[in-house]
């Protein structure tokens, strides 16, 4: 299958990731170059097991130390700076980064990807090259929040998010553009493709596909049986630098869903997580009712302890009627687990899809109109009351003796502010 691309939309898309990001913003607090100095951020100092959260350049190319590397593998060397994490002086440059991106291009232009990383889009901003473009922001984010960033271009998203990942980082700036992907991504391995993880990487080289040119030259329909048709369409056409996203239609909506889960640091069993469950959902259906959504189908995933030799559960199962009502949620997650092992729990994760606008959702014939109503006023309240003091101003009753939300809401990120 040949692809057209003179009938392909073209726009000029930029994907800026700050580097070493956590370990970047402590040296920048320090007065300190991050390409020079030799720093890891960990989650807890004081537990020797802490898992490294960043570390600078230096320390990555000299130590082998990196994000996932544990406390206790730091050699003891005086120009070893260690340091405690501070998601919200992570948070705060992160915010000041988009704030700058701001000045030049309306915020629908730019999309968070992460905490570190934003996908811009330059049409009709300023700048008529985009290499002018991406050297005065990598400037000016050097200079206003002391993080040196890198940086991708390309026609759509996805092209300006992997040459970024393949080239961009190593470079500083990086472009592709649709007639000269094959020579500058089709030399790479699958799984340094964004969007290939492990399992997907293990099917493509059972098939024989080793690097991204050879998934370009697999057959559309031997994709589509492996993969099944949406997987298998999107590695396909992705092998070919195709991004078909509306690069200007609102991020939330183009959400395929909504999902929070929990690692949990002892054993616990099935009944004892059920109010976990809760507490994850009220989470969840925050997130839905503040982008304007509801969802259809639910899942769960429930991991045990790695030395009890049982294998993770996830199931799924679609509602009737879509909704955004925790209690529903909660019941049906019970009941999809009913069947599960009880004990040892270790992670819980929820989340939902199929997701519409709130005006499509049909009541039950068996609901009760005014019980809804209540709930969802309710929620509402507690959203409002969230967003003007805070999400530690109030919690369920029983989130004080059988949940996690207290001791989470004094996190980010799941580490200590």
């Amino acid at each position: 299958m040949k692809i057209d691309y003179s009938k392909l939309p073209r726009h000029r898309c930029l994907c800026q990731d700050a580097k070493s990001f956590y370990a970047s913003v402590e040296c920048a607090l320090r007065g300190l170059d991050p390409l020079e100095t030799y720093l890891a951020v960990a989650g807890d100092l004081s537990r020797k097991g802490s898992v490294i959260l960043a570390s600078t350049p230096k320390l990555k190319a000299e130590y082998g130390i990196k994000t996932g590397s544990r406390l206790y593998e730091i050699p003891k060397d005086p120009r070893i700076l260690l340091v405690d994490a501070q998601m919200y002086e992570y948070l705060a440059v992160s915010m000041a980064i988009v704030r700058l991106l701001n000045r030049y291009m309306p915020l629908e232009a730019i999309r968070p990807y992460s905490i570190d990383e934003n996908i811009c889009l330059l049409d009709g901003t300023r700048w008529s090259d985009s290499w002018e473009a991406a050297r005065y922001i990598q400037a000016m984010i050097k200079l206003e929040c002391g993080v040196p960033i890198a940086v991708g271009l390309g026609n759509n998203f996805l092209q300006s998010k992997l040459i970024l990942d393949i080239r961009g980082k190593k470079d500083g700036i990086a472009e592709c553009c649709y007639e000269d992907f094959e020579q500058k991504l089709w030399p790479q391995p699958v799984e340094d493709i964004w969007g290939i993880g492990p399992r997907i990487k293990l099917k493509l080289n059972r098939l024989g596909i080793l690097t991204l040119g050879q998934l370009a030259q697999t057959p559309l329909d031997v994709l589509r049986r492996t993969f099944g048709p949406a997987i298998g369409e999107q590695l396909y056409f992705h092998s070919f630098g195709v991004d078909l996203t509306d690069p200007i239609q609102p991020w939330e909506r183009l959400r395929k869903g909504f999902s929070h889960g929990q690692t949990l640091f002892f054993d616990r069993t099935l009944e004892d997580v059920k109010f976990l469950i809760r507490e994850l959902w009220d989470d969840v259906t925050s997130r839905m009712r503040a982008a304007g959504l509801a969802g259809r189908t639910i899942s769960v995933a429930v991991g045990y302890n790695a030395d009890s030799g049982i294998r993770p559960i996830q199931k799924s199962r679609t509602l009737a009627s879509p909704t955004l009502q925790e209690s529903k949620l909660s019941t049906a997650t019970y009941e999809l687990l009913e069947d599960a092992p009880s004990w040892p729990i270790r992670i819980v994760h929820v989340g939902i899809s199929n997701l519409v606008t709130p005006d499509l959702i049909q009541l039950d014939l068996f609901d009760d109109p005014e019980a809804n109503e209540r709930e969802v006023h309710l929620f509402e309240t507690v959203d409002k009351l969230k967003k003007k003091y805070g999400n530690g101003v109030i919690f369920r009753a029983n989130s004080y003796l059988n949940g996690t939300a207290v001791s989470r809401s004094r996190q980010i990120g799941g580490h200590q502010r």
